[in-house]
């Protein structure tokens, strides 16, 4: 069992809302139902945009080289910026490709992205990232680096609206918890360019 705390800042949205950051915290729990099933759930609140979440996935291992990873992301807008936010159910249907070599691991997630919104229309979205992972030891501890590219095509639009291209790491601080820290920069049509850092840690209890 793992207890999660994530946050994420967005820079250049929170600009144009008037703010330094736009912060998302979302605390959470994960749990390893069996050798081959892992589960997370997480609720989130960020205070900028006037948004609460619930976001649910779980990671269902076939063998070592395939992976299914379904997911329900459930979004609510508060009542401060009502006009400007929105209350919308995701169903996120995905598969992780995994190839190992040596010391490098090559991760391909593949995912299906359906978007149910109360105040616009429903999107439908493929997300696409490859992930290239370094594993090594820091200090007796493990440590894993990472660079990725994630495309997203909008099916509605027929074309590719995003492009997320970032790196990260992330390290057994101790052997009961673990540090992530990433930084990724976004191109998206039509919010435009994003600066986003994600900061997490996990407790194991």
């Amino acid at each position: 069992m793992g207890v999660l705390f994530l946050s994420s800042f967005c820079k250049s949205f929170a600009q144009g809302l008037g703010a330094p950051l736009s912060p998302w915290l979302m605390p959470g729990a994960s749990h390893q139902f069996s050798n081959s099933v892992h589960g997370t759930l997480q609720v989130g609140w960020n205070p900028q945009q006037d948004l609460s979440l619930v976001y649910g996935q779980a990671f269902i291992r076939i063998n070592k080289y395939i992976s299914l990873n379904p997911g329900y992301l459930l979004l609510k807008g508060g009542a401060v910026l009502r006009q400007h936010s929105r209350d919308e159910q995701t169903f996120l249907n995905g598969i992780i490709l995994t190839v190992p070599i040596k010391q490098f691991q090559i991760e391909s997630r593949h995912l299906l992205w359906n978007r149910f919104s109360s105040h616009f229309k429903d999107q439908h979205l493929f997300r696409s990232r490859l992930r290239l992972i370094r594993t090594a030891q820091f200090k007796e501890r493990k440590l894993r680096v990472y660079i990725f590219d994630e495309l997203t095509f909008h099916i509605n639009r027929n074309d590719w609206s995003r492009n997320r291209v970032g790196l990260g790491a992330s390290v057994d601080i101790l052997g009961w918890m673990n540090v992530d820290i990433s930084y990724a920069n976004q191109r998206d049509y039509p919010v435009g360019k994003l600066n986003i850092a994600f900061v997490m840690i996990t407790v194991k209890i």
